[in-house]
């Protein structure tokens, strides 16, 4: 029976309980019918916050007051442009105050709010409005009784900011509660920003004050999967190695001239590592067009690389301003695009400090096993200190490898602003790899360097395939647009030669330019380079060559353009294919033709890619002479004129007849006969032609 008493007691209760939320609505409903309460609402709304409000529909619900298709304008006038709208808002008021015929609005929940920030003379619309709804917090009742807004997916569209903002334009995407309770300023709590053109997600909680100087966001926040590149905006030009950045920044400061705060998280690269920071960090643009970023006591690692970056300074205009490295323990093959002082292929270890500001360096570094290019082994086997004080440095005797040839390094500088170094290099033996020339070449875009560097290099014996240099003295001047050879000169082939040299390294396919003497050259030796010479020419060469040629990945020779004067002295010339040739139409001096030793040959040739114009090639002997001219290719395609000549002395053991054949030849003291060569071997006996 008691049982049964209580429970129609909690009936009675609760259908009192209904009755009064009944008479409660219907009397808010009598007291503030939806239309009157709309207008009272927006007139209320826009004079606490200075701007035209409007809203298309109101409803009551049992979370509150509903409102579709709100509107407010950055004036007091619809002209006056579109600050922010939104599909729908839920406000929460005081009942007891409407009783009393006062609105105070307690809470606003926003859905889908799309608010448009536009700047003028760098002021921007938002920011007015935040301004001025914090001073009216002082002085509104309406006001001070807000405590929180809800933003659920405010689209936020940043447009046409000033230059120094230009990076962050476009659209974002952001979840907050707006918390005015505090006395310290508006809390954001709860923030998830996904920024624009996918750059990733931050979330965090920040604190807006309105200090004299401006506004401060205060507080921490977590960047998820954020994308760096678009970053580089800011400067000009800059291609950094930073794809990503997920961690979290804590004593986050955000002005309007400033941000900063203490970061630590992991970084991708371009190279496929992952770089770790714990470190400081201040943006700084309060100067006109010009954004500095200040990177300070942070701590890096790359896989078993570490580093402490003292201090970073970069201007998004201009180069590094100072660089500060200390505690360095690296992998170059780690770090070498993460530090601008490494070349590119660099590898080994390096330790020590580096500090670089306005142009001035100061290092102290120690090299293992270091390189460059460890592939080609271009330079290698590296195990030194270097020591460099106000771009001031000297090193004796650094011993490495060159394309795997041991050799001696001397450097120094000869200025404080390293505008000129000198470099020397010693070795002993040095062979290059035979590599195709089509590998060489390309689209140099010079070597960087700031100065110009000259120096000397010294070999005693350079081996390249079957090209010996012994003695090879070479002085140069390497600018980053040229490399100049001022002389080089060796000892070769029995004989010596002495030249200059220029290379453009800025131009594409960089041209070439040689120009060379050669005396006392052993014409065997040269012919031993070929098994067709091989054996067959002898004698000693001099002369000169004039050369210009373009490195380019495809074949040089086509590019070549020149000309070759040589004179060869006390020489044989023995079965060859234009003796032979010669020999069939002169059948009884074959024996004498195969074999004919000489004076003198003069020749002069023209170059132009793989055709040569011979001006003038002359073989002279004490009986005999030669000349020839015409056009070859090098693979002896293309048509000759010889003019061969001889005395009675050279064919005074021909029987009588022949003798008698031979006279209508004759004039003077010589016997002269004209041939031609032409198709696709001009020394192809077959190929040659008597002409009458």
């Amino acid at each position: 029976m008691k049982l049964l008493k209580i429970s129609r007691i909690i009936v009675i209760i609760i259908l009192l309980i209904l009755t009064l939320i009944a008479a409660g609505a219907a009397l808010f409903i009598y007291f503030y019918p939806r239309d009157q309460l709309l207008k009272v609402i927006l007139k209320r709304t826009e004079s606490s916050i200075s701007r035209k409000v409007s809203a298309s529909e109101l409803k009551y619900s049992l979370r509150g007051i509903v409102l579709r298709k709100i509107r407010i304008y950055d004036g007091m006038t619809e002209t006056d442009g579109l600050l922010a709208d939104a599909d729908e808002a839920r406000v929460k008021l005081s009942l007891y105050d409407l009783l009393n015929k006062e609105i105070n609005i307690t809470f606003i929940q926003i859905d889908h709010m799309n608010i448009n920030i536009k700047y003028d003379r760098e002021q921007s619309n938002l920011g007015r409005f935040i301004r001025e709804l914090n001073r009216k917090r002082s002085d509104t009742t309406y006001s001070t009784n807000l405590s929180h807004i809800v933003l659920e997916k405010a689209r936020i569209n940043l447009k046409n900011p000033p230059a120094y903002l230009k990076p962050l334009e476009g659209l974002y995407v952001i979840d907050t509660v707006m918390d005015f309770s505090g006395k310290q300023g508006i809390f954001f709590r709860d923030i998830r920003i996904v920024l624009p053109e996918k750059r990733g997600v931050i979330t965090s909680d920040l604190v807006l004050t309105f200090p004299q100087e401006g506004f401060l966001l205060k507080g921490e926040a977590r960047l998820d999967r954020c994308q760096l590149p678009w970053v580089y905006r800011w400067g000009n030009n800059l291609s950094l190695p930073f794809l990503n950045f997920a961690g979290i920044v804590k004593d986050l400061q955000i002005r309007r001239t400033s941000v900063r705060g203490k970061a630590r998280g992991a970084s991708n690269l371009t190279n496929g590592r992952t770089l770790n920071v714990d470190g400081s960090c201040v943006v700084d643009f309060s100067r006109d067009e010009l954004t500095i970023v200040t990177i300070t006591d942070t701590e890096g690692s790359v896989r078993d690389s570490k580093v402490f970056l003292k201090e970073l300074i970069i201007p998004t205009k201009g180069d590094i301003r100072r660089m500060a490295l200390s505690r360095l323990e690296v992998d170059l093959a780690d770090t070498r695009n993460l530090l601008p002082f490494i070349p590119p292929g660099a590898f080994g270890n390096i330790s020590g400090s580096f500090t670089f500001e306005r142009n001035v360096y100061w290092m102290n570094l120690e090299l293992k096993d270091a390189g460059v290019d460890r592939d080609s082994g271009l330079i290698s086997d590296i195990n030194d200190t270097f020591t460099m004080k106000a771009n001031v440095f000297r090193k004796e005797n650094l011993k490495m490898k060159v394309m795997d040839n041991p050799c001696t390094v001397s450097l120094a500088s000869t200025d404080g602003k390293l505008r000129k170094m000198i470099v020397n290099l010693k070795a002993g033996k040095f062979k290059i790899p035979e590599t195709s020339s089509g590998e060489s070449g390309g689209r140099p875009k010079g070597i960087g360097i700031p100065g110009t560097v000259i120096g000397r290099i010294n070999i005693d014996n350079l081996a390249h395939g079957k090209i010996d240099l012994n003695q090879l003295d070479i002085s140069y001047t390497l600018t980053g647009r040229q490399l100049i050879v001022n002389r080089f000169s060796a000892k070769t082939l029995g004989g010596e030669a002495e030249g200059r040299a220029t290379i453009d390294l800025v131009k594409d396919n960089p041209p070439v330019t040689v120009a060379f003497a050669y005396n006392r050259i052993k014409v065997q030796n040269i012919a031993k380079l070929s098994e067709k010479s091989k054996g067959r020419l002898f004698g000693t060469a001099s002369g000169n060559a004039e050369l210009s040629f373009r490195l380019q990945k495809e074949k040089i020779l086509p590019t070549l353009r020149g000309k070759v004067e040589f004179n060869i002295i006390r020489g044989k010339v023995a079965n060859t294919g234009i003796q032979n040739g010669l020999g069939i139409w002169l059948s009884e001096l074959k024996y004498k033709l195969k074999d004919m030793e000489f004076n003198k040959i003069y020749g002069n040739v023209a170059l132009q890619g793989e055709n040569f114009h011979i001006n003038t090639f002359t073989f002279n002997a004490p009986d005999v002479k030669l000349n020839v001219d015409g056009d070859l290719t090098k693979e002896l395609k293309g048509s000759i004129r010889l003019n061969l000549s001889f005395t009675r002395r050279f064919i005074q053991d021909l029987p009588n007849p022949v003798l008698l054949q031979m006279n209508r030849y004759k004039k003077g003291d010589w016997y002269n006969f004209l041939f031609e060569a032409r198709g696709d071997d001009v020394t192809n006996s077959k190929n040659i032609k008597r002409i009458h």
